[in-house]
Order: C-alpha cells, then structure tokens, then sequence
C-alpha cells in the first residue's frame, strides 16, 4: 500500500525545496498526538477491505506517514491521466505531502492504447459518468468508516483525462466534493453542464496547465476558469513551465492549495 514503484515514464517527480509539499505538514508535537501503533493502521486496512470497488475495480490506497486516528485528514481522490493506471498514487502522493493527506484512486474504466502495459481511459458518456461517480461516493463512503476522513475536505485532483473527469464529477456531484484540481484538462462545458449551479456557490476549483502544453493550452484553461468562475466557484488558474506533463511543481501547489483551505478555515 505504502510500496514505491519506478518513476512513471513522463512524469516529473523533482519538487522545487522552495515550494517543499511539507510546509503545511502538521506539528505532532503541538497538537500532542502519539506515534499510532502500526496495528491500529493494519486494523484500519483490514476495516476497509479489499483494494477494489464493488464492481472488483482496482484501486490504491496511500496512508500518511505517522497515520493519527483522532485527526480528520484531507482526501485526494486522484484520478490518472490517460494510458495510465491507478498505481501511481504511491509515487505521486508523497510528492504532494507524506504527512497531510490521505489518497485513493481508481483505475480507468477502458483500457487505453498501452493496455498491455496496464494504462487505462475515462469514460466520455454521461451514463458512464454517472455510474462511476456512483462506484467512486460508494467506495469513499467506505473509507470513512474505516479511515478518519474529514467529511468537507474530500477533493478531486487528476492529469489530462483524469482532470477533464475531476471538473466533470465536481459540476455534476458538488454536494460529495469540496473542490477540485484539475492539470492540463479539457474544456467540461456542454449540454447540462451548469445544471447544479445553486449548489456550487462556494466550492473551488485549482485549474493548471504547463506553458508549452498543445493538448491543455492557456487559453483552455482560461476558458474552463471562466466557465466554473460563471457558476460561483472559486477558481484558482495557474500555469507552469511545462509541456503537457505533470511535475514535482503541480504536486506541491496541489498539497499548498488544499491546505490553505483548511488553515483558512480554523
């Protein structure tokens, strides 16, 4: 669960110490948690259950470092890019904070062009939509009762497709979700898009793109800020030196974005 894989191929995993994903991370010393026993993670785990959904589709698990049952965590559920798998939450997570988050991801319901590699896509239909947004609220609902997760800090984050679906799943559910991050995504607009619009007053949005990206251009990401700004989201848009890749950059700016939030909050 906690194991590392070898670096996905395109993904940069260099973070800029100045933008350190640690900086938001919790003092145990202040707040007077102990060390957990290991046992009451392996407990936890046991709790929660095989590592798929109910319909048997795989998923990952990341469990913070110095995992403390009595603090509500944020919830990043992270879903991949295109041609990709749900198995690089673990290489991915720490880089956004080994200590702040815990992480869940799903593996794409088609397989991709490199599915004998094990990469996998996204639905496009709105039925199929819907039925995973249903696979996904069923299995968060179950990591609650085995994980402490905070209730109102549940947040989608993904690359390329996966961010297309994040923005996707936020307009269409806003009442699961407390925001989104969505890097490199395409335009979610369409028939039905604002449909909830009452009901996303509030929530926020982290829209990024790198600067030399073809598939996600600024002026993409522009008109996707302008779209959920429109429906009363709080849009955060941000651009990064970058092809259509996902670095070490984007991961820390995810942990700062979520976290201000819940500093903000207290």
């Amino acid at each position: 669960m906690t194991s590392r894989f070898l670096p996905t191929p395109g993904v940069d995993l260099r973070i800029d110490p100045a933008e350190s994903s640690e900086v938001f991370a919790f003092d145990r010393a202040e707040t007077g948690f102990e060390d957990p026993d290991a046992a009451e993670v392996q407990a936890a785990t046991a709790d929660f259950g095989p590592l798929e959904t109910s319909s048997g589709r795989p998923i990952e698990l990341f469990i913070p470092e110095h995992y403390e049952p009595a603090y509500p965590y944020p919830l990043i559920v992270w879903l991949h890019g295109g041609g990709r798998s749900e198995r690089e939450l673990t290489e991915l997570m720490p880089c956004v904070s080994e200590r702040n988050h815990i992480g869940l991801a799903f593996r794409g319901t088609r397989p991709g062009r490199n599915a004998p590699l094990g990469g996998f896509r996204w639905p496009d239909s709105a039925g199929d939509v819907s039925r995973f947004a249903s696979e996904l609220h069923d299995t968060v609902c179950r990591l609650r009762r085995a994980f402490h997760v905070h209730s109102e800090r549940i947040h989608l984050a993904g690359f390329d497709e996966g961010a297309t679906l994040a923005l996707r799943l936020l307009l269409a559910r806003p009442e699961w979700f407390a925001g989104a991050v969505a890097f490199g995504p395409k335009y979610p607009g369409g028939p039905g898009a604002l449909t909830r619009f009452r009901d996303l007053s509030g929530k926020r949005a982290l829209i990024g793109t790198g600067t030399r990206s073809a598939c996600a251009p600024i002026s993409e990401a522009v008109r996707t800020g302008r779209l959920l700004h429109s429906a009363g989201l709080e849009v955060t848009t941000r651009t990064y030196d970058a092809a259509h890749e996902l670095t070490g950059e984007m991961l820390a700016h995810l942990n700062h974005w979520v976290m201000d939030a819940l500093c903000a909050a207290v």
